[in-house]
């Protein structure tokens, strides 16, 4: 079974998508913002890191930048919506540069299951 670091600061979006996540068959670690997510990252094996990227404290970039630093070949699947301050085509661009597959919110659940599990390789 995968594990699944999904770090996403919306409380309601990240309740409804572990519980997609997990019904599928994944084993899902839960963290509030990138910060959470990081600390997280240290005390456990992931095979994926599932981000949001406007977050507070930190956000999805910061995330995907110590995520290649300490572990480089470990899979991140960032997604957004954007906000008033930066559209969502700019922030999952900067994701792209720092080798992140990309999603755009909202998507829908077969959409977000299907691209976990080719990048797990189920």
């Amino acid at each position: 079974m995968a594990r699944i670091l999904l770090i996403e600061d919306s409380e309601a979006e990240r309740r409804m998508t572990k519980l997609l996540l997990e019904r599928a068959g994944y084993d899902v670690v839960e963290a509030e913002n990138g910060r959470d997510g990081l600390t997280k990252l240290g005390f456990a094996a992931f095979d994926l890191v599932v981000t949001d990227v406007i977050m507070p404290e930190q956000d999805g970039v910061e995330v995907i930048r110590e995520v290649r630093s300490r572990k480089p070949g470990l899979k991140v699947l960032a997604i957004s919506g954007g906000d008033d301050r930066i559209p969502a085509q700019i922030s999952l661009k900067m994701m792209e540069m720092y080798n992140a597959d990309v999603m755009y919110k909202p998507f829908d659940n077969d959409t977000l299951l299907a691209k976990v599990d080719a990048l797990v390789g189920v």
